[in-house]
């Protein structure tokens, strides 16, 4: 069985493997306002959507994830930028209760939006023994 991976969403950028076997996709997705991050749980069985979860982070402007780590207690962190119009882009970073609800332990309500701007850089996610980190920002290709 397949799964349409594309509509809304303009694009998978990160997919994980969970401990109990389904899979979480996340993408950027079109909102009524801008584009936001789409994060799903699929069964990998089945094809079918167990959850999709849409974040509006920016209030109206763009989100864009780059990337998404899976920490021990099932927690769900996408990292990505925040679109801030004439601000620029911003390092944003979500954590996901196992649920899909937002963290509201972390950040403010889950979020935590850079206050400098990013000029081009592109942040990245990895996870080692201790769960998900930040890597150093890599700049992108020209």
């Amino acid at each position: 069985m397949a799964t349409d991976l594309t509509w809304p969403a303009l694009g998978p950028q990160a997919l994980a493997a969970e401990p109990a076997g389904s899979l979480l996709l996340v993408s950027t997705w079109r909102g009524p306002h801008g584009r936001n991050i789409g994060l799903r749980r699929i069964d990998p069985d089945t094809g079918s959507v167990l959850m999709r979860i849409q974040t509006d982070v920016s209030q109206g402007s763009s989100d864009y994830p780059y990337g998404l780590s899976l920490q021990p207690d099932g927690r769900i962190v996408v990292v990505g930028r925040s679109f801030l119009g004439p601000a620029g882009s911003r390092l944003l970073v979500a954590r996901y209760e196992p649920d899909g609800s937002l963290d509201e332990r972390f950040g403010d309500g889950g979020l935590i939006v850079s206050a400098r701007r990013l000029n081009g850089w592109q942040a990245t996610t990895a996870a080692d023994d201790d769960g998900p980190c930040s890597s150093p920002p890599r700049k992108q290709a020209p």
